[in-house]
């Protein structure tokens, strides 16, 4: 958007809002960036001109609460700019951001003007309602999270024996007859996989995910990734396509398979009806690797993409709980990466994973 149509400078009068314009200054963020630290000093004010982030207060065990988001012609740090309080909470990028930054002292001296003052203090009171009222939503989420890693742990304790005997008859049928060795494989790497996940619950859960990192080539993760699914994507008429790429990465393997595995399987359950294709590529970009999982589905719904990583966050999907997309996100930040998404009605989605 154009920085004169800023919701902000609503608030001034003619003279103050050119003066406001003229120090602001213009600036980008990635992705997974952040605008705001909490502590850090008070000195700027933010107007979003484009793009969505996220306001998040740190708590005690190293969790962090969510408390709102703001978008597109939104402004955030003006509390900060009264009170010169240290930053009260951190303010993350969900997407690319484009930020217009006013000097403290030039949005003070504007502020001098009582009715600026009052209309900044009006709106900025709704925002706080807001944020009490998500608040007050995420605690109940963690709750409802507290109970659901209960859920799996006790699924869990349950499943280890049916497992282990399924284990014992696949080798069994190993030994009788060596023929078998692909199918028993087979067997051997789902049941790895259904620990897998539930394991992942639990850490998601418990606000941690742990990593065993090692070195880990791309190519190899995408074919290991084809032959686990292959068949699932067959059945659901689907094309899985694997770009070439020579990257590599320092993470977790199985943990990154599972973040395939979300991105994927609910791209092929949007695609059920019509068939489709889904790509995965990799490629090196501002000395990151830029992980690429697209499909040329229906597209997001609108109503559920501001809190698609949310916990609990489902949008018609059949027995889902809507789980799946905060674990990949938690999976990612374990990785010091970021993770966004592009998508459009009836051309598809795209989600972009930094690492």
């Amino acid at each position: 958007m154009n920085l004169r149509n800023h919701l902000f400078f609503s608030f001034f009068s003619d003279d103050a809002k050119d003066c406001l314009i003229q120090s602001a200054s213009l600036t980008s963020l990635l992705a997974g960036e952040l605008l705001i630290r909490e502590g850090d000093p008070s000195e700027e004010l933010y107007l979003l001109l484009d793009g969505r982030a996220a306001i998040r207060k740190e708590e005690e065990g190293g969790r962090s609460a969510l408390i709102g988001y703001i978008e597109k012609n939104d402004f955030v740090g003006e509390f900060g700019i009264i009170d010169q309080a240290p930053r009260s909470a951190t303010v993350e990028a969900i997407t690319n951001l484009r930020v217009a930054v006013i000097p403290r002292q030039t949005a003070i001296d504007c502020l001098r003007d009582s009715t600026a003052l009052f209309r900044l203090t009006a709106h900025t009171t709704q925002r706080m309602r807001i944020a009490n009222q998500r608040y007050v939503k995420d605690i109940l989420q963690q709750e409802r999270i507290g109970l659901l890693g209960e859920m799996m742990n006790g699924i869990l304790h349950d499943f280890r024996n049916p497992f282990a005997v399924i284990s014992m008859a696949s080798d069994c049928i190993l030994q009788s007859c060596p023929d078998a060795e692909i199918f028993c494989e087979m067997i051997s790497q789902q049941i790895n996989r259904m620990t897998s996940m539930a394991e992942d619950i639990l850490d998601f859960s418990s606000g941690r995910t742990s990593l065993d990192r090692e070195p880990v080539v791309l190519s190899g993760l995408f074919e290991h990734f084809r032959k686990l699914y292959a068949d699932y994507f067959l059945q659901m008429d689907v094309v899985l396509k694997i770009e070439p790429t020579d990257e590599r990465i320092f993470g977790d393997a199985d943990k990154l398979l599972r973040v395939l595995q979300n991105l994927t399987c609910n791209a092929a359950q949007a695609m059920a009806i019509s068939g489709g294709t889904i790509t995965i590529s990799a490629k090196k970009e501002d000395e990151q690797i830029l992980i690429s999982v697209s499909d040329n589905g229906p597209g997001i719904p609108e109503d559920v993409q501001h809190n698609l990583f949310d916990a609990f966050s489902t949008s018609g999907k059949q027995n889902g709980i809507g789980i799946g997309m905060a674990v990949v996100q938690s999976i990612i930040k374990a990785h010091a990466g970021s993770i966004h998404f592009e998508t459009e009605a009836g051309r598809g989605t795209t989600f972009f994973i930094r690492l």
